[in-house]
């Protein structure tokens, strides 16, 4: 391998190594997490934070929101201001105020290729998919307790709106630890 005097100013060949890859497209998988990533974001500082500022009120609120609470309601009655509102009212206010910096800055880890990117989103992906099957179990052991009407309809709108959080989550979490598990298999072959 010859060594150039650019290798040379820039850092040797790594450096050089390292700069092409910043300037290569990020992957399909990269910009798929990052529009999920976003869409998270989004939801988290619209219709989530909605809930946190009106979870006591909002059966007497009209607006967007309130009607899509008011649907998911046949699901769980705690999210349109019945029952048990606290467990909700924890999930959502750790998911718009602690989640979200972490989303922010698991994007940024994407865009600029950090090392740590990748068990970032490991730990993030984990707990979310984990916070989201707490959930569904919550119900599950309950007896759907906060379902009103145990029928077709409440078993959709309680299960379908959640998967989004869920899926996502387990596929991030699984390309994480793929990448990881990669890492780990070329770090142990070099050294033997």
């Amino acid at each position: 391998m010859n060594t150039t005097a650019d290798d040379v100013v820039a850092g040797g060949t790594g450096a050089r190594a390292a700069a092409t890859e910043a300037q290569a497209p990020l992957s399909v998988s990269d910009r798929v997490a990052i529009g999920l990533l976003g869409f998270f974001v989004v939801m988290a500082f619209t219709i989530e934070l909605y809930f946190i500022l009106h979870y006591r009120d909002i059966r007497e609120q009209t607006g967007f929101f309130a009607s899509c609470y008011r649907i998911y309601g046949a699901g769980d009655t705690a999210y349109y201001g019945k029952g048990d509102l606290y467990v909700p009212l924890a999930l959502e206010t750790i998911n718009v105020f602690f989640t979200q910096g972490l989303n922010a800055l698991l994007i940024w880890g994407i865009v600029k290729r950090r090392a740590w990117r990748h068990p970032l989103q490991l730990v993030v992906s984990s707990y979310l998919a984990y916070s989201v099957l707490l959930y569904f179990w919550i119900q599950h052991v309950s007896g759907y307790a906060q379902m009103p009407e145990h029928n077709g309809w409440g078993y959709f709108i309680f299960y379908v709106p959640n998967l989004p959080w869920l899926l996502a989550h387990l596929w991030m979490g699984w390309v994480s630890f793929a990448a990881i598990a990669k890492r780990f298999r070329h770090s142990t072959s070099r050294a033997h």
